[in-house]
């Protein structure tokens, strides 16, 4: 099983994979980034 870390974004806390980016772990929560 894939190690989990908790991660703060915008004051909330999620569990993401700890192999994502940041960028990567704010997608996996459920953010819409526009990248360019």
């Amino acid at each position: 099983m894939e190690e989990m870390v908790t991660v703060y974004l915008l004051g909330k806390k999620y569990s993401v994979p700890a192999t994502l980016t940041i960028m990567d772990a704010m997608e996996y929560a459920g953010f819409k980034l526009v990248r360019g």
